[in-house]
């Protein structure tokens, strides 16, 4: 069971990122948390920030029991080229099929929204931009563009 809440940014007494997460201890009792364990290694290789979100994100961070064998691994990333998406984009399919973990990656960009990496590598004009306020059609074109300069919404770890 999941419940949300609201907390005021006065009470908060620390804030975690998605980047930090896999910094902190975890125990890989499925492949799901495996397939993080590989990533957590794989990241400290290449020095990208890789945030992990959904189920293994929540019980990474509380202990809590949120996967299970069926899971798939949320990821975000942030601050790189589309070449370096690509590259890594292809390393996170490879520890996928080792841990029969289906793992989505989304790109942080610079304007708010994120964009799935697998939607990228569509040919399409569009690109559906999901943010915190809303949901839009972003032109390929711009997101690209954004991409070759290195630029990313998200300004720390």
């Amino acid at each position: 069971m999941r419940i949300g809440t609201f907390a005021n940014y006065a009470e908060e007494m620390k804030i975690i990122t998605p980047y930090k997460l896999l910094q902190m201890p975890f125990e890989c009792r499925n492949n799901c948390l495996k397939a993080a364990r590989q990533i957590e290694i794989m990241v400290q290789g290449i020095n990208q920030a890789i945030g992990i979100l959904g189920s293994a994100g929540l019980e990474i961070f509380t202990g809590c029991h949120y996967t299970n064998g069926d899971s798939d691994l949320d990821l975000v990333i942030q601050g790189c080229d589309y070449k370096t998406i690509v590259e890594i984009y292809n390393q996170l399919k490879g520890i996928g099929r080792k841990y029969n973990t289906p793992i989505d990656l989304e790109i942080a960009l610079n304007n708010g929204y994120g964009v799935k990496a697998a939607e990228l590598f569509m040919d399409t004009k569009t690109l559906l931009g999901k943010s915190l306020d809303n949901v839009t059609l972003l032109e390929r074109k711009a997101v690209l563009q954004a991409l070759t300069k290195k630029e990313s919404y998200y300004n720390g770890n």
